[in-house]
C-alpha cells in the first residue's frame, strides 16, 4: 500500500522535481556544499560586492508603520514569543532548536526564526532612538549565528530549511537598510550582518526550492531580487529573472491569473510577495499578475475574511483591505467583481443588490504541487450579509499533533462523502496519492441568477454530482448531490460557522440565525446535528455545529433548499 501511495505521488511531479529533490537530500546527507567551500565564498563576495548608499535607501518595506502589536514586541524583547496562538516564554536565553513537542509545529519554529520581528523592533529603534532595541537585534542576531550551524543533523528542520531561509533573507536585509538609515555607527555589527546575509543568498541561490514549487520557489524569488539589488549584483539578477521565467510565470492559470495551488491564503501572501518585489523595483512584467491576482482575492474574501479551500485560514496572511491599499499607492488596480466569477474553478457568485449573498465553490483541480490540498472538491461555503455562515473547517496546523490530515479530510468540508472513502489519498503531512478530478459548466438567466452542473470523480471511482442554483428572484439556494452508486453509504455535510445559532424547527428543517441575519434550510432527508472542530486560524481550536445529512433508500438523492430571510 505505502509503495503505490509512493508511486501515485512521485508520477505527478517532473524530472526536474524528483532530480532536484534527490539532489537536496544528497546535498543534506553528506554535508557537500554546507561545509566544504561556503566559508570561502562568503569571504569573497563579501570582498568584492559593495553596498552602495542609494541601494541601502530603497523601499524594502512598504510602511513604517508596526506589523506586531506594541505590548507584542515588548514581550518579544524580553524572549516571549506567541506565533499561531501559541506562547512560549525562554527566559533568559531562546531555544532556537525546539522539538515539535515543545513547539506544537514545525510551522511556529520557522516563525521563530523568520526574524520578521526584528524588523518591527528595528523600526522602534529609529522611532524611540532607545538602545535597548538595537541591543536586542544585535544579541539576538549573534546568539543565532552561534547555535545554528550547517553543520547540525537536523540544520533543515527550521534554522536552514529553504523557505525559512528566504523569509529570514528578506528580513535581515530589511534590518540592515533601516540601522544604516539610522546612522547607528556599530562597524563591527554591519559587518557581521552583511556576511551573515551574504552566507544566506549564497546557501539559497545552490538550495532553490525546485522539488517543491508553489509558493515556495517565489519566496526564494523574493529574497534573491532583495539581495540582487542591496548588492547591485547584475548576475544575481539575471539569475532570478531565470527563475521567473521557467518557474514562477506558468503558476497563474491564463484565463483568470489565480494562483495554481488554489489556496486563497497562499494567494494572498504570494501576492504581497509580488507587491514587496514591485514596490522596490517597478518590474512591469508582475503588473498583470498583480493585477489578475488582486481580482481573485477581491473575490474570495468577504471583509476580509476568506473563503477556506485548501489550506485556509485567517489572520496568518496579510488582509486584502491591506494588499488592495498597497497596490493602490503603487498605482495598481484591478476590474471589478462580477456577479458570477469563474477563478479557473473556483467559482464565487456576488450579489450586492438583494440580499447581499457570496456563494464560493470549489470544482478545481489543482495541477502543481499539491501538499496544501484538501479533499474539498466540490465545497462550497456562504456568506450572507456579510456574515459567514457555512464555513469549512480550516487548518488547525501543519503536523500530526495538530490533525493535520483529519482537517484535509472529506468530513471536514461541506460536500459528500461516499461511506469511509476520501476523496482523494492524502497521507503524510504534505502528500496525495491518486487524486479526485472536477468538472463543472455555470449558467444563468433572469430568474436563475446561477447554475451550476459539477461533478468530481473520486480516486476509487465514485462519481458525486452536485447542482447548485441560486434563484436569486426568490431568495434561495438549492443544493441536489447524487452519486453513481444505490449503496445508502453517501454522507453530506455542512458545517455552521461558530458564532451561528441553530434551531431545530422540524425533522427537514432549521433555521440557522447571526446577528441580523437569518437563514432557513428545508432538506428532503432526516438530519443530525453534531460538534466537529473548526479552526479559522492556527492553533486556535473551536468546535462548531454540522449539519449531517445521510441518503436513505427512499431518495435517490440529497436536496438541500436555503431560504435567506
Amino acid at each position: 500500500m505505502k509503495i503505490n501511495l509512493f508511486y501515485q505521488t512521485l508520477r505527478k511531479l517532473s524530472i526536474s522535481q524528483i532530480y532536484y529533490r534527490i539532489n537536496f537530500l544528497f546535498k543534506k546527507k553528506f554535508n557537500v556544499y554546507q561545509n566544504f567551500y561556503l566559508k570561502n565564498r562568503v569571504k569573497v563576495f563579501h570582498n568584492t560586492k559593495d553596498i552602495k548608499d542609494d541601494a541601502v535607501n530603497r523601499n524594502y518595506s512598504y510602511d513604517n508603520e508596526l506589523h506586531f502589536e506594541m505590548d507584542v514586541i515588548e514581550d518579544i524583547i524580553k524572549n516571549k514569543f506567541i506565533f499561531l496562538n501559541h506562547k512560549i516564554d525562554f527566559g533568559e536565553q531562546i531555544n532556537w532548536n525546539l522539538s515539535e513537542d515543545e513547539s506544537k509545529s514545525r510551522l511556529w519554529a520557522f516563525h521563530l526564526h523568520y526574524f520578521d520581528y526584528l524588523v518591527d523592533i528595528a523600526k522602534l529603534y529609529i522611532i524611540k532612538s532607545d538602545k535597548k532595541y538595537f541591543q536586542y537585534i544585535k544579541k539576538t542576531l549573534l546568539d543565532w549565528s552561534s547555535h545554528n550551524s550547517l553543520k547540525d543533523k537536523n540544520f533543515d528542520y527550521a534554522a536552514w530549511s529553504r523557505y525559512s531561509v528566504s523569509y529570514r533573507l528578506i528580513s535581515l536585509i530589511r534590518v540592515y537598510a533601516l540601522l544604516k538609515n539610522s546612522n547607528l555607527s556599530d562597524k563591527f555589527f554591519f559587518i557581521f550582518l552583511r556576511k551573515l546575509i551574504i552566507k544566506h543568498v549564497l546557501y539559497l541561490k545552490d538550495n532553490l526550492e525546485l522539488d517543491i514549487l508553489g509558493n515556495h520557489i517565489i519566496k526564494n524569488y523574493k529574497a534573491l531580487v532583495f539581495a540582487s539589488i542591496l548588492f547591485n549584483d547584475n548576475e544575481l539578477h539575471l539569475f532570478t529573472e531565470k527563475i521567473y521565467k521557467k518557474y514562477i510565470l506558468n503558476q497563474f492559470t491564463s484565463v483568470s491569473g489565480m494562483h495554481k495551488e488554489f489556496s486563497p491564503m497562499y494567494s494572498s501572501v504570494v501576492l504581497e510577495d509580488f507587491l514587496d518585489i514591485y514596490n522596490l523595483n517597478r518590474d512591469k512584467k508582475l503588473e498583470d499578475v498583480i493585477s489578475k491576482l488582486l481580482h481573485c482575492i477581491d473575490c474570495l474574501n468577504d471583509n476580509d475574511k476568506l473563503f477556506y479551500f485548501n489550506d485556509c485560514v485567517d489572520n496568518f496572511a496579510k488582509p486584502f483591505s491591506y494588499l488592495k491599499r498597497f497596490a493602490k499607492e503603487l498605482g495598481i488596480s484591478s476590474e471589478k467583481i462580477k456577479k458570477i466569477n469563474d477563478l479557473d474553478g473556483l467559482i464565487v457568485y456576488s450579489s450586492y443588490e438583494k440580499n447581499n449573498i457570496k456563494l464560493g465553490i470549489n470544482c478545481a483541480n489543482i495541477p502543481i504541487q499539491d501538499g496544501h490540498y484538501h479533499c474539498s472538491n466540490l465545497s462550497l461555503e456562504l456568506f450572507y450579509k456579510n456574515l459567514k455562515f457555512l464555513t469549512n473547517s480550516g487548518v488547525l496546523g501543519y503536523s500530526n499533533n495538530l490533525n493535520r490530515n483529519s482537517f484535509r479530510s472529506t468530513s471536514y468540508h461541506n460536500t459528500l462523502q461516499f461511506g469511509s472513502f476520501e476523496q482523494s489519498q492524502i497521507w503524510s503531512l504534505f502528500r496525495v496519492g491518486k487524486r479526485a478530478k472536477s468538472s463543472y459548466k455555470i449558467s444563468n438567466d433572469d430568474v436563475r441568477n446561477l447554475f451550476l452542473r459539477s461533478n468530481v470523480v473520486h480516486y476509487n471511482g465514485i462519481v458525486h454530482k452536485r447542482t447548485v442554483e441560486l434563484d436569486n428572484m426568490n431568495y434561495k439556494l438549492n443544493i441536489l448531490d447524487q452519486v453513481n452508486s444505490d449503496k445508502d453509504v453517501s454522507c453530506v455535510y455542512y458545517h455552521i460557522h461558530p458564532k451561528c445559532i441553530i434551531k431545530k424547527l422540524s425533522e427537514n428543517s432549521l433555521e440557522i440565525s447571526r446577528e441580523n441575519a437569518k437563514i432557513r434550510l428545508n432538506i428532503n432527508e432526516e438530519f443530525k446535528i453534531v460538534e466537529t472542530p473548526f479552526a479559522e486560524e492556527f492553533g486556535k481550536k473551536q468546535n462548531q455545529k454540522t449539519i449531517f445529512i445521510r441518503k436513505s433508500g427512499s431518495c435517490k438523492s440529497i436536496k438541500t433548499i436555503l431560504t435567506f430571510e
